[in-house]
Protein backbone atom coordinates (compact mmCIF):
# COMPACT_ATOMS: atom_id res chain seq x y z
CA UNK A 1 0.00 0.00 0.00
CA UNK A 2 1.71 3.67 -0.64
CA UNK A 3 2.01 6.31 1.31
CA UNK A 4 -0.54 8.62 -0.09
CA UNK A 5 -3.30 5.86 0.10
CA UNK A 6 -2.26 5.86 3.85
CA UNK A 7 -2.74 9.71 4.41
CA UNK A 8 -6.03 9.52 2.40
CA UNK A 9 -7.76 6.95 4.25
CA UNK A 10 -6.39 8.48 8.01
CA UNK A 11 -7.96 11.67 6.59
CA UNK A 12 -11.49 9.51 5.82
CA UNK A 13 -11.07 7.83 8.96
CA UNK A 14 -11.03 11.10 11.05
CA UNK A 15 -13.86 12.68 8.78
CA UNK A 16 -16.07 9.90 10.25
CA UNK A 17 -15.05 10.31 13.86
CA UNK A 18 -16.04 13.78 13.58
CA UNK A 19 -19.54 13.53 12.01
CA UNK A 20 -19.84 10.75 14.62
CA UNK A 21 -19.28 13.29 17.21
CA UNK A 22 -21.66 16.03 16.08
CA UNK A 23 -24.30 13.64 16.18
CA UNK A 24 -24.08 12.35 19.93
CA UNK A 25 -25.52 14.77 22.67
CA UNK A 26 -23.20 16.24 24.87
CA UNK A 27 -20.65 15.75 22.14
CA UNK A 28 -18.49 18.71 22.98
CA UNK A 29 -18.64 18.18 26.47
CA UNK A 30 -17.36 15.11 26.20
CA UNK A 31 -14.54 15.63 23.98
CA UNK A 32 -13.17 18.76 26.18
CA UNK A 33 -13.16 16.27 29.34
CA UNK A 34 -11.58 13.36 26.80
CA UNK A 35 -8.79 16.30 25.96
CA UNK A 36 -8.39 17.14 29.88
CA UNK A 37 -7.77 13.49 31.09
CA UNK A 38 -4.83 11.66 30.50
CA UNK A 39 -4.91 9.01 27.72
CA UNK A 40 -3.39 6.14 29.54
CA UNK A 41 -3.12 3.71 26.66
CA UNK A 42 -0.91 6.23 24.46
CA UNK A 43 2.47 4.51 23.74
CA UNK A 44 5.23 6.97 24.14
CA UNK A 45 7.58 7.23 21.52
CA UNK A 46 11.14 7.23 21.68
CA UNK A 47 11.91 10.98 22.42
CA UNK A 48 9.87 10.85 25.49
CA UNK A 49 11.34 7.60 26.98
CA UNK A 50 15.02 9.32 26.04
CA UNK A 51 13.37 11.97 28.32
CA UNK A 52 12.42 10.09 30.84
CA UNK A 53 15.58 7.72 31.36
CA UNK A 54 17.58 11.05 31.40
CA UNK A 55 19.51 10.58 28.30
CA UNK A 56 18.05 13.57 27.01
CA UNK A 57 16.40 15.12 22.87
CA UNK A 58 19.43 13.77 20.71
CA UNK A 59 21.96 16.21 19.24
CA UNK A 60 18.85 18.67 17.99
CA UNK A 61 17.80 18.79 21.58
CA UNK A 62 20.79 20.09 22.87
CA UNK A 63 21.02 22.10 20.33
CA UNK A 64 17.59 24.36 21.82
CA UNK A 65 19.80 24.50 25.03
CA UNK A 66 21.44 27.69 26.56
CA UNK A 67 24.90 27.56 27.57
CA UNK A 68 23.40 27.45 31.15
CA UNK A 69 21.65 24.75 30.68
CA UNK A 70 24.34 22.86 29.10
CA UNK A 71 26.57 23.23 31.80
CA UNK A 72 23.65 22.24 34.06
CA UNK A 73 23.23 19.43 32.42
CA UNK A 74 26.48 18.14 31.93
CA UNK A 75 26.69 16.81 35.54
CA UNK A 76 23.17 15.38 35.53
CA UNK A 77 24.86 12.19 33.70
CA UNK A 78 23.05 8.97 34.99
CA UNK A 79 25.03 6.11 35.41
CA UNK A 80 22.27 3.58 33.60
CA UNK A 81 24.31 4.61 30.77
CA UNK A 82 26.71 1.89 31.39
CA UNK A 83 24.52 -1.08 31.30
CA UNK A 84 27.41 -3.18 32.24
CA UNK A 85 28.50 -1.53 35.54
CA UNK A 86 26.55 -2.71 37.90
CA UNK A 87 27.35 -6.49 36.49
CA UNK A 88 31.24 -5.84 36.99
CA UNK A 89 30.68 -4.06 40.37
CA UNK A 90 28.68 -7.71 41.44
CA UNK A 91 31.68 -9.26 40.36
CA UNK A 92 34.21 -6.82 42.04
CA UNK A 93 31.70 -8.18 45.54
CA UNK A 94 32.26 -11.75 44.88
CA UNK A 95 36.53 -11.24 44.02
CA UNK A 96 36.91 -8.89 47.03
CA UNK A 97 34.97 -11.20 49.71
CA UNK A 98 37.46 -14.00 48.95
CA UNK A 99 40.64 -12.15 49.01
CA UNK A 100 39.97 -10.21 51.72
CA UNK A 101 38.83 -13.34 53.72
CA UNK A 102 42.91 -14.38 52.57
CA UNK A 103 44.30 -10.45 53.24
CA UNK A 104 42.68 -10.72 57.37
CA UNK A 105 42.21 -14.44 57.62
CA UNK A 106 39.07 -13.83 59.09
CA UNK A 107 35.09 -13.71 57.97
CA UNK A 108 34.43 -10.42 55.98
CA UNK A 109 31.61 -9.37 54.21
CA UNK A 110 31.49 -7.05 51.18
CA UNK A 111 28.30 -5.82 49.86
CA UNK A 112 27.04 -2.59 47.47
CA UNK A 113 26.15 -0.12 49.44
CA UNK A 114 24.74 2.20 46.55
CA UNK A 115 25.70 3.57 43.21
CA UNK A 116 24.86 6.52 42.10
CA UNK A 117 26.18 9.60 39.56
CA UNK A 118 26.82 12.97 40.63
CA UNK A 119 29.34 15.87 40.39
CA UNK A 120 33.13 15.12 41.85
CA UNK A 121 32.86 18.56 44.00
CA UNK A 122 29.44 17.30 45.79
CA UNK A 123 31.27 14.31 46.62
CA UNK A 124 34.58 15.57 47.31
CA UNK A 125 32.70 18.29 50.13
CA UNK A 126 30.31 14.99 51.44
CA UNK A 127 33.89 13.21 51.98
CA UNK A 128 33.82 12.29 56.20
CA UNK A 129 36.58 13.16 57.49
CA UNK A 130 39.25 11.88 59.17
CA UNK A 131 39.80 9.00 55.70
CA UNK A 132 42.05 7.66 54.15
CA UNK A 133 42.17 8.65 49.92
CA UNK A 134 43.98 6.81 47.89
CA UNK A 135 44.63 8.29 44.54
CA UNK A 136 44.87 6.21 41.39
CA UNK A 137 46.12 5.70 37.78
CA UNK A 138 44.09 4.00 35.29
CA UNK A 139 46.68 3.40 32.76
CA UNK A 140 44.44 2.41 29.24
CA UNK A 141 42.20 5.14 29.95
CA UNK A 142 44.66 7.71 30.85
CA UNK A 143 42.70 8.95 33.63
CA UNK A 144 42.85 8.52 37.41
CA UNK A 145 40.11 7.30 39.73
CA UNK A 146 40.02 7.96 43.57
CA UNK A 147 39.40 5.53 46.62
CA UNK A 148 38.56 6.07 49.82
CA UNK A 149 38.66 4.54 53.34
CA UNK A 150 36.73 5.57 56.01
CA UNK A 151 38.01 5.95 59.47
CA UNK A 152 35.77 2.77 61.05
CA UNK A 153 37.26 0.83 58.17
CA UNK A 154 40.82 1.93 58.93
CA UNK A 155 40.68 1.10 62.70
CA UNK A 156 39.19 -2.23 61.26
CA UNK A 157 41.31 -2.99 58.98
CA UNK A 158 44.50 -2.28 61.43
CA UNK A 159 42.41 -3.87 64.40
CA UNK A 160 42.09 -7.64 62.22
CA UNK A 161 45.89 -7.64 60.75
CA UNK A 162 47.19 -6.82 64.37
CA UNK A 163 45.40 -9.51 66.44
CA UNK A 164 42.77 -7.57 67.47
CA UNK A 165 39.73 -9.46 69.54
CA UNK A 166 36.30 -10.22 68.23
CA UNK A 167 33.08 -8.57 69.73
CA UNK A 168 33.89 -5.01 69.92
CA UNK A 169 33.61 -1.96 68.02
CA UNK A 170 36.29 -0.57 66.24
CA UNK A 171 37.67 2.45 68.09
CA UNK A 172 37.92 5.92 66.91
CA UNK A 173 41.05 7.99 67.61
CA UNK A 174 40.62 11.78 67.37
CA UNK A 175 42.97 14.48 67.36
CA UNK A 176 46.02 12.75 65.83
CA UNK A 177 47.05 11.87 62.62
CA UNK A 178 47.48 8.29 61.22
CA UNK A 179 50.47 6.30 61.99
CA UNK A 180 52.89 4.90 59.79
CA UNK A 181 52.02 1.95 60.80
CA UNK A 182 48.15 2.56 60.03
CA UNK A 183 49.02 3.94 56.60
CA UNK A 184 50.98 0.87 55.41
CA UNK A 185 48.32 -1.65 56.77
CA UNK A 186 45.62 0.50 54.31
CA UNK A 187 48.18 0.67 51.70
CA UNK A 188 47.86 -3.02 51.51
CA UNK A 189 44.10 -3.27 51.91
CA UNK A 190 44.23 -0.93 48.78
CA UNK A 191 46.69 -2.93 46.42
CA UNK A 192 44.48 -6.08 47.16
CA UNK A 193 41.18 -3.63 46.26
CA UNK A 194 42.79 -2.12 43.17
CA UNK A 195 43.99 -5.74 41.95
CA UNK A 196 40.18 -6.93 42.67
CA UNK A 197 38.98 -4.16 40.45
CA UNK A 198 41.24 -5.27 37.81
CA UNK A 199 39.93 -8.62 37.76
CA UNK A 200 36.48 -7.23 37.61
CA UNK A 201 36.57 -5.49 34.87
CA UNK A 202 38.95 -7.73 33.01
CA UNK A 203 35.62 -9.54 31.01
CA UNK A 204 34.94 -6.01 29.20
CA UNK A 205 38.30 -4.38 28.93
CA UNK A 206 42.78 -5.40 30.24
CA UNK A 207 43.13 -2.20 32.18
CA UNK A 208 45.47 -1.41 35.02
CA UNK A 209 44.94 0.13 38.19
CA UNK A 210 47.77 1.58 39.64
CA UNK A 211 48.28 3.24 43.25
CA UNK A 212 49.87 6.76 43.32
CA UNK A 213 49.10 8.12 46.36
CA UNK A 214 47.81 8.61 49.90
CA UNK A 215 46.30 11.58 50.91
CA UNK A 216 43.81 12.82 54.17
CA UNK A 217 43.14 15.78 52.83
CA UNK A 218 40.22 15.61 50.14
CA UNK A 219 41.68 18.63 48.33
CA UNK A 220 44.99 17.09 47.57
CA UNK A 221 43.06 14.81 45.92
CA UNK A 222 41.37 16.23 43.90
CA UNK A 223 41.66 14.30 40.22
CA UNK A 224 39.26 16.02 37.93
CA UNK A 225 37.31 19.43 37.92
CA UNK A 226 35.08 19.59 40.64
CA UNK A 227 32.01 20.42 37.96
CA UNK A 228 32.30 16.92 36.16
CA UNK A 229 30.30 14.31 36.86
CA UNK A 230 31.67 10.81 38.45
CA UNK A 231 29.90 7.65 39.16
CA UNK A 232 29.97 6.92 42.64
CA UNK A 233 29.73 3.19 44.29
CA UNK A 234 29.81 2.62 48.19
CA UNK A 235 30.94 -1.20 49.30
CA UNK A 236 30.10 -2.06 52.59
CA UNK A 237 32.88 -4.31 54.46
CA UNK A 238 31.91 -6.12 57.56
CA UNK A 239 34.37 -7.93 59.53
CA UNK A 240 32.48 -8.91 62.46
CA UNK A 241 32.65 -6.39 64.82
CA UNK A 242 36.13 -6.07 65.12
CA UNK A 243 37.72 -3.26 67.08
CA UNK A 244 39.61 -2.23 70.48
CA UNK A 245 42.74 -1.65 71.83
CA UNK A 246 44.52 -3.34 74.47
CA UNK A 247 47.35 -1.20 76.53
CA UNK A 248 50.46 -3.16 78.07
CA UNK A 249 52.10 -1.79 80.97
CA UNK A 250 55.08 -3.19 81.27
CA UNK A 251 58.38 -2.32 83.42
CA UNK A 252 58.04 -4.56 86.92
CA UNK A 253 57.33 -7.48 88.53
CA UNK A 254 54.77 -7.33 91.44
CA UNK A 255 54.04 -9.74 94.19
CA UNK A 256 50.73 -7.49 94.57
CA UNK A 257 47.33 -9.35 94.86
CA UNK A 258 44.64 -8.90 92.39
CA UNK A 259 42.68 -6.95 93.77
CA UNK A 260 45.39 -4.84 95.26
CA UNK A 261 46.78 -4.30 91.69
CA UNK A 262 42.99 -3.44 90.68
CA UNK A 263 42.61 -0.55 92.79
CA UNK A 264 46.03 0.88 92.27
CA UNK A 265 45.82 0.64 88.08
CA UNK A 266 42.23 2.41 88.44
CA UNK A 267 43.95 5.25 90.28
CA UNK A 268 45.59 6.25 86.69
CA UNK A 269 43.94 8.85 84.82
CA UNK A 270 42.17 7.11 81.91
CA UNK A 271 42.15 3.65 83.30
CA UNK A 272 39.00 4.33 85.90
CA UNK A 273 36.80 2.24 83.41
CA UNK A 274 39.32 -0.39 82.21
CA UNK A 275 39.05 -3.66 81.22
CA UNK A 276 42.33 -5.60 82.43
CA UNK A 277 43.09 -8.55 80.47
CA UNK A 278 46.03 -10.23 82.43
CA UNK A 279 47.58 -8.72 86.00
CA UNK A 280 51.65 -8.72 87.00
CA UNK A 281 53.17 -11.13 88.53
CA UNK A 282 56.53 -12.57 90.02
CA UNK A 283 58.71 -13.62 86.98
CA UNK A 284 59.91 -17.19 86.91
CA UNK A 285 62.32 -18.84 85.37
CA UNK A 286 62.66 -22.83 85.01
CA UNK A 287 66.20 -23.79 84.69
CA UNK A 288 68.84 -27.03 85.95
CA UNK A 289 70.52 -27.43 88.51
CA UNK A 290 73.55 -27.41 86.68
CA UNK A 291 76.20 -27.91 89.26
CA UNK A 292 74.95 -31.51 90.30
CA UNK A 293 72.88 -32.36 86.74
CA UNK A 294 75.83 -31.45 84.24
CA UNK A 295 79.37 -31.66 83.12
CA UNK A 296 81.77 -28.12 83.31
CA UNK A 297 80.67 -28.00 79.79
CA UNK A 298 77.12 -28.22 80.60
CA UNK A 299 76.23 -31.80 78.65
CA UNK A 300 74.25 -34.41 80.30
CA UNK A 301 76.62 -36.15 83.26
CA UNK A 302 74.55 -39.77 81.42
CA UNK A 303 75.35 -38.63 78.11
CA UNK A 304 77.91 -36.03 77.27
CA UNK A 305 76.80 -35.96 73.80
CA UNK A 306 73.61 -33.78 74.87
CA UNK A 307 74.73 -30.03 75.61
CA UNK A 308 72.38 -27.30 76.97
CA UNK A 309 72.46 -23.80 76.44
CA UNK A 310 70.71 -20.09 77.33
CA UNK A 311 68.77 -19.77 80.50
CA UNK A 312 67.93 -23.47 81.12
CA UNK A 313 71.71 -23.96 81.93
CA UNK A 314 71.34 -20.89 85.14
CA UNK A 315 72.56 -17.97 82.98
CA UNK A 316 70.34 -14.59 83.13
CA UNK A 317 70.57 -12.38 79.98
CA UNK A 318 70.12 -12.60 76.22
CA UNK A 319 73.86 -12.09 75.92
CA UNK A 320 75.04 -14.40 78.09
CA UNK A 321 72.20 -17.12 76.51
CA UNK A 322 73.42 -16.30 73.14
CA UNK A 323 76.80 -16.38 73.92
CA UNK A 324 76.93 -19.83 75.82
CA UNK A 325 74.60 -21.55 72.86
CA UNK A 326 77.58 -20.52 70.43
CA UNK A 327 79.89 -22.48 72.95
CA UNK A 328 77.62 -25.29 73.02
CA UNK A 329 77.46 -25.41 69.39
CA UNK A 330 81.51 -25.32 68.31
CA UNK A 331 81.84 -27.96 71.53
CA UNK A 332 79.10 -30.06 69.37
CA UNK A 333 81.19 -29.61 66.26
CA UNK A 334 84.27 -30.45 67.76
CA UNK A 335 82.81 -33.47 69.92
CA UNK A 336 81.19 -35.06 66.72
CA UNK A 337 85.47 -34.21 64.65
CA UNK A 338 86.53 -36.87 67.68
CA UNK A 339 88.10 -33.18 69.62
CA UNK A 340 87.57 -32.44 73.23
CA UNK A 341 85.04 -29.86 73.87
CA UNK A 342 86.74 -26.80 75.34
CA UNK A 343 86.16 -23.62 77.99
CA UNK A 344 87.33 -20.18 78.11
CA UNK A 345 89.55 -19.12 80.85
CA UNK A 346 87.60 -17.90 83.66
CA UNK A 347 89.42 -14.24 83.23
CA UNK A 348 86.79 -14.00 80.31
CA UNK A 349 83.81 -13.48 81.20
CA UNK A 350 82.13 -16.55 79.31
CA UNK A 351 84.52 -19.23 81.13
CA UNK A 352 83.92 -17.28 84.30
CA UNK A 353 80.45 -17.98 83.47
CA UNK A 354 81.09 -21.49 82.87
CA UNK A 355 82.61 -22.00 85.81
CA UNK A 356 80.60 -20.88 88.41
CA UNK A 357 77.94 -23.03 86.79
CA UNK A 358 79.91 -26.22 87.58
CA UNK A 359 81.88 -25.35 90.84
CA UNK A 360 78.66 -23.31 92.50
CA UNK A 361 76.86 -25.23 95.70
CA UNK A 362 74.01 -26.91 94.26
CA UNK A 363 72.04 -27.28 97.09
CA UNK A 364 71.78 -22.67 96.90
CA UNK A 365 72.52 -22.30 93.01
CA UNK A 366 70.72 -19.45 91.66
CA UNK A 367 71.04 -18.36 88.18
CA UNK A 368 73.42 -15.90 87.40
CA UNK A 369 74.04 -13.26 84.95
CA UNK A 370 77.48 -11.55 83.85
CA UNK A 371 79.25 -9.27 86.67
CA UNK A 372 82.94 -8.58 86.90
CA UNK A 373 82.57 -10.50 90.32
CA UNK A 374 83.14 -14.07 88.76
CA UNK A 375 86.08 -13.09 86.59
CA UNK A 376 89.14 -13.41 88.34
CA UNK A 377 90.66 -10.80 90.38
CA UNK A 378 93.90 -8.88 88.73
CA UNK A 379 97.80 -9.54 89.80
CA UNK A 380 97.81 -6.41 91.35
CA UNK A 381 95.31 -4.28 93.47
CA UNK A 382 93.41 -1.35 91.91
CA UNK A 383 90.99 0.57 93.91
CA UNK A 384 89.58 2.85 91.45
CA UNK A 385 86.96 1.29 89.91
CA UNK A 386 86.41 2.28 87.05
CA UNK A 387 90.56 1.99 86.64
CA UNK A 388 89.87 -1.30 87.51
CA UNK A 389 87.22 -2.89 85.18
CA UNK A 390 89.01 -1.55 82.15
CA UNK A 391 91.89 -3.37 82.71
CA UNK A 392 89.48 -6.30 83.68
CA UNK A 393 87.96 -6.15 80.38
CA UNK A 394 91.27 -5.48 78.27
CA UNK A 395 92.73 -8.38 79.88
CA UNK A 396 89.53 -10.51 78.74
CA UNK A 397 90.10 -9.18 75.23
CA UNK A 398 93.23 -10.50 75.52
CA UNK A 399 92.80 -13.61 76.82
CA UNK A 400 89.73 -14.14 74.82
CA UNK A 401 91.72 -13.66 71.31
CA UNK A 402 94.61 -16.39 72.35
CA UNK A 403 91.85 -18.67 72.72
CA UNK A 404 89.90 -18.27 69.71
CA UNK A 405 93.32 -18.89 67.88
CA UNK A 406 93.78 -21.77 69.73
CA UNK A 407 90.98 -23.54 69.41
CA UNK A 408 91.96 -25.46 65.98
CA UNK A 409 95.00 -26.55 67.86
CA UNK A 410 94.81 -26.94 71.38
CA UNK A 411 93.80 -30.40 71.32
CA UNK A 412 96.65 -31.25 69.71
CA UNK A 413 99.24 -30.74 73.10
CA UNK A 414 99.03 -33.50 75.44
CA UNK A 415 98.28 -30.51 78.38
CA UNK A 416 95.97 -28.59 76.49
CA UNK A 417 97.56 -25.32 77.94
CA UNK A 418 98.05 -21.99 76.51
CA UNK A 419 99.69 -19.02 77.51
CA UNK A 420 97.96 -15.59 78.08
CA UNK A 421 98.93 -12.63 75.59
CA UNK A 422 98.72 -10.53 78.32
CA UNK A 423 100.43 -11.70 80.98
CA UNK A 424 102.85 -14.38 79.26
CA UNK A 425 101.50 -16.95 81.98
CA UNK A 426 99.64 -20.38 81.41
CA UNK A 427 96.34 -20.04 80.99
CA UNK A 428 94.22 -22.65 83.12
CA UNK A 429 93.26 -25.44 80.72
CA UNK A 430 90.91 -24.74 77.80
CA UNK A 431 90.73 -28.63 77.16
CA UNK A 432 89.78 -30.25 80.21
CA UNK A 433 87.98 -33.07 78.98
CA UNK A 434 88.39 -36.19 77.44
CA UNK A 435 85.97 -37.69 74.00
CA UNK A 436 84.36 -40.61 76.25
CA UNK A 437 85.22 -43.95 75.58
Amino acid sequence: MSGQSEEDMAAAWADAMDKENDATPGADAAAAAKDAAPDATRVLNQAEIDSLLGFGGGEAAEAQQSGIERIVSAGLISYERLPMLEIVFDRLVRITSTSLRNFTSDNVEVSIDGILSLRFGDYLNSVPLPAMLAVFKVEEWDNFGLLVVDSPLIYSVVDVLLGGRRGTAAMRIEGRPYTTIERTLVERLITVLLADLSTAFAPLCDVNYRFERLEVNPRFAAISRLSNACVLVRLRIDMEDRGGRMWNIVGFQTRLRIPEQQRVFRMIPGLENAEFLRYGSIHRNSYINSPAALTPYLALRADPMVLFAGQLTGVEGYTESTATGLLAGINLSRMLAGAAPVIPPPTTMLGALYRYMHEADPAHFQPMNANFGLVDDLPTRVKDKRVKREQLAERALADMEVFSKSIADATARPDGVITSAASGRPLPRAVLFEQPE
